[in-house]
């Protein structure tokens, strides 16, 4: 079946939406299961917990929606929607009308400021994909191809953009155009995988190194100039 299915992972499952009233970031973690973890920040550190209990698959592309402030992922190598509650409770809303099934993909998972979903694979991908996560089922609603090659594997909204980071290069993705710039990362980067991307509250950009666990904040003046 493809309609909505929920996993029970505790007896009221799935909760109620994120409150946030801490500043928090999400990553998921597994190959499978996946734990779902929260960190908080402190005075140059970060603490990371777990939330709730494991998820039997492998889900990746995790975005949190800012209008209702519930988590989003997709099934690794599938196209199923997943919706993440305060609980971790994880309600499958079923198959992306639109949205290829593709081995180990997608990697990138974020929302704009509409409250829509865009995945892509990372990795070389070339093309993005819009979901409404709000349609049943849920459905892609654009499909944006790349004006070049997208490797960083995780990315994140800030001024209007999608960025990612990829070794010690910064990537821009115009969601309008499907333009992709790059630039040379901040100095002090060193370079890697960087699995998990967000924007804090003050409108930076966060990347995590998975090798390291290192934590870069990237502040970004000017940033639809051809130099940001």
């Amino acid at each position: 079946r493809d309609g909505p299915r929920r996993h029970r992972a505790g007896p009221d499952a799935p909760g109620p939406a994120f409150s946030c009233t801490v500043p928090t970031f999400f990553l998921s973690q597994g190959t499978p299961p996946t734990q779902l973890y929260t960190g908080v920040y402190g005075a140059g550190s970060a603490t990371i917990s777990t939330l709730g209990p494991t998820y039997p698959q492998t889900y990746n592309a995790l975005g949190f929606d800012p209008v209702n402030n519930y988590l989003y992922a997709v099934i690794l190598g599938g196209n199923h929607l997943l919706q993440i509650d305060s609980n971790a409770g994880v309600t499958d809303l079923g198959a992306i009308t639109g949205l290829p099934s593709t081995s180990n993909a997608p990697a990138n998972g974020a929302f704009d400021s509409a409250g829509n979903f865009w995945v892509t694979g990372g990795n070389g991908s070339t093309t993005a994909y819009e979901i409404n996560v709000t349609s049943t089922p849920p459905a892609v609603i654009k499909t944006l191809t790349l004006s070049r090659a997208w490797q960083p594997i995780d990315f994140s909204l800030s001024a209007g953009f999608m960025w990612g980071l990829s070794g010690t290069t910064m990537y821009r993705l115009d969601l309008s155009t499907g333009t992709v710039t790059t630039f040379p990362a901040p100095s002090g980067i060193v370079s890697g995988n960087f699995g998990a991307g967000w924007t804090f509250s003050n409108g930076n950009l966060g990347f995590s190194n998975n090798a390291t666990g290192d934590i870069y904040q990237i502040s970004v003046t000017n940033p639809a100039s051809s130099s940001p």
